[in-house]
């Protein structure tokens, strides 16, 4: 027979190893992930969001000007961040939030989050900040856009290719149907944290390093109110009730707004867009201002939206009228999977609204491109609209902008299989 002395010394290694995997796992629970920069208003600002399964005692951000090893308390400042719960029908799970202020103009900086009291941190990454708050001139720079990814289908390889030249860009535009958490029965009212959680670790690597800018897509609007959109990405919109904003960068004004909110004339966010552009344009008769939402203007694919849609129309009736008035130079949508450029056009006429080198109306874009598990769209309208012009494209790919001066910007379109540009063009500051 076994003696109560080693009984007991059985029972407490017993708890002791108990005790240790416990904290192991509330250790483990605080790991940081999904990491995810977005900016602000201002220059001197950087927005730094992540997850956390557990809810933590110390969340906080550590950066610098110069590299630092996180867990070894040498840095130059910090940050405390707060905490939002995620936790709602089978949701868990907490966003850990930061505003890094008093930052430099056109400086990088190294930053890691994490738990303080645990010493328990992220890698150390970094990012640059922009050249001013406002300018009326433009210090040249690239971004990268899609829309349309999630998580299967070709996104892996986009996003991959992305990473590949990732310095190349200052920010991302993700303009809608971000990770395809709501496609199947059970998820559609409520979403699939696993699917959203899976696809936020994938574009890490992207996110971590230039700011992730999205919009809302009619994949993303699960919950009340967006709460797991908003409450994940933490863009810099007017009240944390608000899917829609604007900044500026490097001197271009850019304005985002929800296709998937009410959009009427009236309404609030109309209200709110109208006397964004009448600002800006007041403050900057000659600036370059590029607009992104999920839904298009214009697409010509065999898809039902494109062909004829109600809701299409509405936005048509309700918004185009601002892109002409207020001189929007170019917009950016997805929601059809493909790639299309339109010539300037305005209520679906091109006649007297001038070329790429001398433009009269807005640009259109669409790039819906990202990858996601639905595929492209069945194929194209014959003959192409009158507004059409360049590739129409079913491929799976992404968009660069890059701004050259306060006159003259370039577009590329890039096949992410074949890592090939398969279309381009210049566009000339237009004025109407």
């Amino acid at each position: 027979m076994f003696s109560m002395k080693y009984i007991s010394l059985t029972i407490c290694l017993l708890l002791i190893i108990n005790g240790c995997c416990l904290v192991a796992t509330a250790a483990n629970n605080l790991t940081p992930s999904s990491i995810k920069l977005s900016l602000t208003q201002k220059v001197s600002e950087m927005r730094v969001t992540w997850y956390t399964p557990s809810k933590g005692s110390s969340p906080i951000v550590l950066f610098g000007t110069s590299p630092f090893v996180a867990n070894n308390s040498i840095y130059e400042q910090s940050v405390v961040a707060t905490i939002e719960d995620l936790i709602s029908v089978d949701w868990s799970g907490y966003t850990n939030t930061a505003l890094l202020s008093g930052l430099l103009p056109l400086t990088t900086y190294f930053y890691a989050v994490g738990e303080k009291n645990e010493q328990l941190f992220s890698d150390v990454y970094n990012f640059t900040t922009a050249a001013a708050d406002y300018s009326e001139n433009v210090d040249p720079f690239s971004i990268v856009v899609y829309g349309d990814m999630g998580i299967y289908g070709g996104s892996h390889r986009t996003l991959a290719r992305i990473v590949d030249r990732l310095d190349d860009f200052k920010f991302a535009i993700h303009v809608g149907d971000i990770a395809y958490a709501d496609v199947t029965k059970a998820s559609k009212d409520v979403g699939n944290e696993t699917v959203w959680n899976e696809f936020l670790d994938m574009i890490n690597p992207v996110s971590s390093h230039i700011p992730y800018m999205v919009c809302p897509g009619n994949h993303d609007i699960f919950f009340i109110n967006f709460g797991i959109y908003r409450r994940t990405f933490n863009m810099p919109a007017p009240s944390l009730e608000d899917s829609w904003y604007s900044f500026d960068y490097n001197g271009v004004h850019f304005v985002s707004y929800s296709t998937e909110h009410l959009i009427l004339p009236l309404s609030p966010q109309h209200d709110w867009l109208e006397n964004d552009l009448k600002t800006y344009r007041m403050k900057n008769p000659g600036g370059w201002i590029v607009l992104y939402a999920h839904r298009p203007f214009y697409c010509s694919t065999s898809w039902s939206y494109c062909v004829k849609d109600d809701y299409k129309v509405m936005l048509q009736d309700s918004l185009e009228y601002l892109l002409f008035e207020y001189n929007v130079d170019l917009f950016i949508g997805g929601h059809a999977h493909s790639y299309e450029r339109t010539l300037p056009v305005y209520a679906g006429n091109v006649a007297n609204y001038g070329t790429y080198d001398a433009p009269k109306a807005t640009v259109h874009l669409v790039v819906g491109t990202g990858g996601c598990q639905e595929g492209p769209d069945p194929g194209w309208q014959q003959p192409a609209p009158i507004w059409s012009t360049g590739e129409r494209l079913l491929d799976v790919g992404y968009g660069v902008v890059s701004f050259a001066n306060n006159t003259h910007l370039q577009y590329q379109f890039i096949n992410t299989t074949s890592n090939t540009v398969r279309d381009e063009f210049w566009l000339t500051k237009g004025f109407w």
